[in-house]
């Protein structure tokens, strides 16, 4: 029997006020246009309820990118099969349609 290796995923978080103060200040997005693109997605919860390992995004652009190049090290493991497995994965979420607007 061939052992199929699952994905390992990993999530972005950031807390809500957070977010919305960034998008509000880097991208100009209003209150309607954040709670619409929100509409198209899947929930925080939702999306992290599916990761192996979820990093917080509360500091500064730099201590994520700290966190990312440690988790980079920690994964630097992985072989071809975990990779592909990993790619079929992204592709299969990548694809799936968003749920229509209300």
């Amino acid at each position: 029997m061939v052992r199929v290796r699952r994905p390992y995923v990993v999530g972005i978080s950031c807390e809500q006020g957070e977010r919305c103060r960034r998008l509000l200040e880097v991208r100009g997005w209003s209150d309607t246009l954040m709670a619409r693109m929100d509409g198209l997605q899947w929930t925080q919860e939702r999306k992290l309820a599916g990761c192996d390992q979820v990093i917080a995004n509360s500091g500064t652009e730099g201590a994520l990118r700290d966190k990312a190049r440690a988790f980079v090290r920690e994964m630097e493991h992985w072989d071809a099969e975990s990779r592909a497995a990993f790619l079929g994965q992204w592709e299969h979420l990548v694809n799936e349609p968003c749920p229509e607007a209300g």
